[in-house]
């Protein structure tokens, strides 16, 4: 959860019945996109315009474990990390890139507009956003040929960035549609394998970054 307060963002923790409280051990400003790498450790952004970087912290004490020092993250619009803790992908100004999560030169990957890693560690889905509205493709991670997600004619997604998280382990996808009686964006769980599309309940006006 990020919590904007009037000189500083902070990335905050929150349980049930309780205060939200500061997530990272560091008197910097944090903020997202952010996302799991591995099952230990988070990537968020850290510092101030124009020197934000980013910075991995352990999920158990929110302390900072490194520093991705070759990463400019002014501009960065969605996040996902590898079940296996190695890569960190992220959306730069409409291009996907992959840094290795020990820090390292960032690599292109292709254009897009948000990515989403597969829970299996085997592929990303990215988002590309076009003139005929947001469109989904799968590719293999190790790089090869590209897969087009199959959606309804009549399912218009927002193009609301994924979240790195939005694939499920049976393979749905949590993404933001647009239904035709309504202003708002409300979140959804699309299954590509049958292309069923089934809204969230609740939260239809919810000014959200991503489900």
């Amino acid at each position: 959860v990020e919590q904007i307060l009037p000189e500083v963002d902070q990335v905050m923790v929150m349980a049930p019945g309780k205060d939200p409280v500061p997530f990272v051990a560091t008197d910097e400003e944090t903020t997202g996109p952010l996302a799991m790498v591995g099952e230990e450790r988070f990537v968020f952004v850290t510092g101030t315009v124009p020197t934000r970087t980013l910075a991995l912290a352990s999920v158990a004490d929110g302390r900072i474990t490194r520093r991705l020092t070759r990463v400019d993250a002014d501009a960065i619009q969605g996040m996902a990390g590898s079940p296996d803790g190695t890569t960190i992908f992220y959306v730069d100004s409409g291009t996907v890139w992959a840094v290795p999560a020990g820090d390292g030169e960032p690599r292109k990957i292709r254009g897009g507009n948000g990515v989403a890693v597969d829970p299996r560690g085997r592929e990303l889905l990215i988002s590309l956003n076009e003139p005929a509205g947001v469109r989904l493709i799968r590719m293999p991670i190790s790089g090869g040929s590209e897969q087009a997600v199959p959606l309804p004619g009549d399912l218009r997604l927002s193009t609301t960035p994924l979240g790195g998280n939005a694939i499920g382990q049976d393979g749905r996808i949590a993404v933001r549609v647009t239904p035709i009686d309504s202003w708002f964006w409300p979140a959804a769980i699309l299954d590509p394998a049958t292309g069923r599309v089934v809204r969230v309940p609740g939260g239809n006006e919810a000014d959200m970054l991503s489900p």
